[in-house]
């Protein structure tokens, strides 16, 4: 098989030298990525599936919200206003924290503490 690669790549690093390349539609732009580049392969035809059947995974949905939350944290214009949707945003995200190591995915525990003692600062008067 190695062997079988390295022709392959000698064939490509001859095309790129000849300029085969070159011309291809969305040259020097960047890449427009599916929206589950981030989904585990494992779960991807599981997704795609509920997806086309109206459903989100929960933790699309968390993803959504806190894109959605952060959102309305830079749009506030006073002060109570914008640590009401900071302490929901906080909240969004360590369910979304959670739902990521489920799925075997981890977490710093630094950002998981410093997301915690917000929380507990918030709460108290």
């Amino acid at each position: 098989m190695l062997f079988l690669e390295r022709m392959a790549e000698r064939k490509i690093q001859e095309a790129m030298q000849d300029g085969a390349f070159d011309d291809l539609p969305g040259s020097g732009k960047p890449l427009a990525l599916d929206e589950d580049a981030a989904v585990p392969e494992e779960l991807r035809t599981a997704y795609k599936i509920l997806k086309n059947a109206g459903f989100v995974p929960p933790e699309l949905e968390w993803r959504r919200e806190v894109l959605r939350l952060q959102d309305l944290v830079a749009a506030a214009t006073d002060d109570p206003t914008r640590e009401h949707y900071r302490r929901q945003l906080a909240l969004k995200q360590l369910q979304f924290d959670e739902a990521m190591q489920r799925f075997g995915r981890t977490v710093p525990a630094a950002y998981r503490a410093s997301l915690m003692q917000r929380l507990d600062a918030e709460d108290t008067p």
